[in-house]
Parts: structure tokens; sequence; C-alpha cells
């Protein structure tokens, strides 16, 4: 019963997309000496990023779990309409066996939302997850992962942002069961909001909370938290640092009743310092 919800949310998400780019009206040009519009030529990006995360917890029998992050984010514009993402890291951390990892390579593209008013506008779109991370691939079994996104973009003021979306995925695995004796989540659902405070020409501050639901290839049902928060400060037009904090879990204690979302957590909760830049 579940599942069959699931899908039909998957096929309105995406009916509506399309929907919503049908109904958007055609951006005026200036055709006094050609009748035919040139298009925007496609545009290529990448960003770099480098960031430490340590965990505020103290531990007795050794330092702090803490790593560095070096993330790639590419991007390229096909035109008005459509553009593609990517985003890919190397993780090295200071604990375990201290070999570098990789994250899933995540692919995007999105779409140009409708706008309903001045300041509220429509966000639409896809990814997919390859499983380039091990973890993924040998304790998960991961083969792919597809979803789809939409949500609402609105501007309260002139310095604050508030975006919502809501997201669909669907996981291939293997196996239902994954290699340390967990169920693996077939379906999730995720309630993302993210908002930005503008408080300077170059200083910002954003706040990302995540809330998904997730269903197992048993049918069983899984809850999880995330909370990003950073003050970001622009040195260059292209050239930021980041100080911020993150947490994340289970939406649920060990009971299974009491909540356990929390925006810090003595145990969880890691502090993060970066730099990125965009070429």
């Amino acid at each position: 019963m579940l599942e069959s919800r699931i899908l039909i949310i998957m096929l309105l998400s995406i009916l509506f997309s399309l929907f919503v780019n049908a109904q958007t009206p055609p951006v005026a040009t200036n055709t006094t000496k050609n009748s035919t519009a040139t298009p925007n030529p496609a545009v290529w990006s990448l960003g770099l990023g480098l960031e430490y995360s340590e965990n505020v917890a103290q531990v007795e029998d050794g330092p702090k779990e803490s790593g560095m992050e070096l993330a790639f984010t590419p991007g390229y514009v096909i035109n008005d309409t459509f553009a593609l993402s990517g985003a890919f890291s190397m993780i090295q951390m200071s604990t375990e066996d201290k070999k570098p990892m990789s994250s899933n390579t995540q692919v995007g593209l999105s779409m140009k939302g409708w706008d309903i008013t001045k300041s509220i506008k429509t966000v639409h779109g896809a990814t997919a997850v390859l499983p380039t991370s091990q973890t993924s691939r040998e304790i998960d079994k991961l083969h792919s992962s597809i979803g789809i996104s939409n949500g609402l973009k609105m501007t309260l003021h002139p310095k604050f942002e508030l975006t919502y979306r809501l997201g669909l995925t669907r996981n291939f695995h293997e196996f239902t069961i994954n290699a340390n004796g967990s169920a693996n989540v077939e379906y999730r659902l995720a309630n993302t909001i993210n908002m930005k405070l503008i408080a300077t020409e170059k200083l910002n501050l954003t706040a990302t909370g995540v809330y998904r639901l997730g269903r197992t290839y048993e049918g069983f049902q899984r809850s999880d938290f995330q909370f990003h928060g950073d003050i970001n400060y622009d040195i260059l037009d292209n050239l930021s640092v980041n100080l911020g904090s993150s947490n994340e879990g289970a939406a649920l204690k060990a009971n299974g009743v009491d909540s356990n979302i929390s925006v810090y957590d003595e145990k969880s909760t890691v502090w993060r310092v970066g730099i990125s830049t965009s070429i």
C-alpha cells in the first residue's frame, strides 16, 4: 500500500514539473534586427571546496574524530531551462585505517521553475547517484539511485530566502540486507528546508534542515534527520570561507518513541571550517 502511494507521488511530481515548465512564459527578446532569437551559449563551471571537520565530543582513549574533505562540483548550463550539476568528494579521516575515501557521485538535472508571484517561484530537479563510495559498494551493495524533487523558493525579504523541497528517491541494491546485517532502504521521501540570510554584501548565514522517511525492502519504516548551519564570508567574488556545524542521526531514540531530532548534540555534532572557489 505504501509502495503504491510513493509511486503515485513520484508520478504526480513528474507531471507537475512538466506542467510548470509548459506554463512558463517565454523570455522577451529583442528581435528588431532578427526575428529568430539567439539562445544563450552553454556555460561550464567547476566548484572546489576544502573543509576540515571535527566531532565536538571528547574521547577518553584517543583524539577526537576528524577529517578533511575535498569536494568537486562541476556544472553545465544547457540552455535557459535546463542545467546539469555534479558532486564528488575525497575524504581523509584521522581515525580507523586513515585511508582516503571517496563519496558517492551525484549527477543532477535542474529545470527552470514557474514564477507564481514576484517573490515565489517553483524549483524542480532530478538526481542520479553512482556508488563510487567503498561503503556503498562493499557494505550496502548499492547499484544506483534515482530521485526527483519539487518545491518552492520564497523571497520573504530582499535579504532573506526560504526554499522548501519534497524529494523522492528510489534505491537499487543487490541485496535487501547489507553486509552488517542492517536492512537496506528501498524508498526515501525527504523534506528539505533551506534558509539564507544576507547580513552584508559579503557576509551571509545559511541553514539546512532535512527530515527523511524511508521504507526498507521488507516494508519497515526508517526515519532520520540532518541539520547544517554555516556563516559564509566572500573574500573575493569567487573565493569564500565558511564556519559551521552539523548534526544528523536517527529521528527517534532507541526506544522508538522519543524524538532524537536536535540542532546540537554533545555526542554527534561536528564543527566545520572550509574554503571554496569556483572557476
